[in-house]
């Protein structure tokens, strides 16, 4: 196979022409982007970064590289074919995290590995880990995700720890800012969780009884049921709807209920919540939206979402059969009318289509 090539202003961006990404005649089965760089991981379990490496944020060891250009050398710092992260041979990973300038990826044996700017990575050994090192506890976890400098992991007996900055409070104000040096509890250890989201302000956790909790802060409606200058100091039940999944972004969100149903909630700067417009007091007041589809033809049914995620001003669907949904802001869209469109918001969810379909 040929290598994968990058683009984007740090080849941070996958090439969108339509095709599956391989890299050693492995495809990808999940990707993860940071600030200037992304991560992968393949369907093997092994992980690759590409993108701006300061910060040691791929993992590979170095902040820079020699190339040489017509007879010329000259230093770059940006990784354009994706280059496997170090000291990870004999690891399967299940899960890759890209943080602001860290990465950090969860093993099939329940253990987390660091490595990169240290915002939340445990790190003895100073604020910068060139390559991946196991992070030091006897805790066991399912899952992963990370806010602006923080790490938020779910364990294998149900409950929600966090480590890191909590700049932004995500955490709650009472669990303290620059807990760099260990892992503390979130959850109160009574109720069981079974999913997470990290998102810039907030936190989310749905419990094993379908009901969805958070914590944070609630920019623009983030908390549902808060105001803008609302405060969740303790991870609380928000809504009396039964949760099947949901993603929390940098100042709005999505929600799957276990009726089928699509929600979106928080600040729609950009026409991020789809609505249809790029203005909603209601929705900043935490107010849930119900989203529409059937200006694309698709039934509730035949969503049935396999995955959902929020950017900072987009959202995103992925269908069972495969299908991507997207709206709000993004440099490039082209929809499922295959034509590029010349302004860079959607508000209302459309079909994305790639280069060379």
């Amino acid at each position: 196979d040929a290598p994968v090539t990058t683009d984007g202003p740090y080849g941070d961006y996958l090439p969108t022409n339509g095709h599956e990404a391989i890299i050693d005649g492995e495809k990808f089965a999940q990707v993860s982007i940071g600030t200037s760089f992304s991560l992968a991981l393949t369907e093997s379990g092994k992980i690759y970064g590409w993108g701006l490496e300061t910060n040691y944020r791929l993992g590979n060891g170095r902040e820079s590289h020699t190339v040489t250009t017509g007879g010329q050398n000259a230093t770059s710092t940006t990784v354009k074919i994706p280059e496997r992260i170090q000291n990870t041979d004999n690891v399967n990973f299940v899960k890759v995290v890209a943080q602001n300038f860290a990465g950090y990826a969860l093993a099939n044996t329940g253990e987390v590995y660091a490595w990169g700017g240290n915002t939340g990575g445990l790190n003895s050994s100073g604020n910068y880990s060139s390559k991946p090192f196991k992070i030091n506890t006897n805790l066991r976890f399912t899952d992963i995700d990370a806010s602006y400098d923080s790490i938020l992991a779910l364990s294998t007996n149900g409950d929600v720890y966090g480590w890191g900055g909590n700049s932004h409070y995500e955490f709650g104000s009472s669990f303290g800012t620059g807990n760099y040096s260990n892992i503390k509890m979130i959850s109160d250890g009574i109720k069981k969780f079974k999913k997470i989201s990290a998102g810039y302000n907030a936190i989310s956790a749905i419990s094993t009884s379908n009901e969805l909790y958070m914590s944070g802060r609630s920019n623009e409606g983030l908390l549902l049921g808060c105001d803008d200058s609302g405060l969740l100091n303790t991870l609380t039940k928000v809504t009396d709807l039964q949760v099947k999944d949901v993603s929390i972004g940098r100042e709005h969100a999505l929600l799957v209920a276990n009726n089928g149903k699509i929600y979106s909630w928080g600040t729609n700067q950009y026409g991020a919540l789809g609505i249809g417009k790029t203005q909603n007091e209601d929705a900043r007041s935490g107010t849930l939206q119900e989203l529409d589809f059937s200006g694309i033809d698709l039934s509730i049914e035949t969503l049935n979402p396999r995955l959902i995620e929020c950017g900072s001003y987009a959202s995103y669907i992925v269908t069972n059969d495969g299908k991507t949904i997207t709206w709000g802001y993004g440099p490039d869209y082209i929809l499922s009318d295959n034509q590029r469109r010349s302004t860079n918001v959607v508000v209302r969810p459309q079909i994305v289509m790639y280069r060379g379909n």
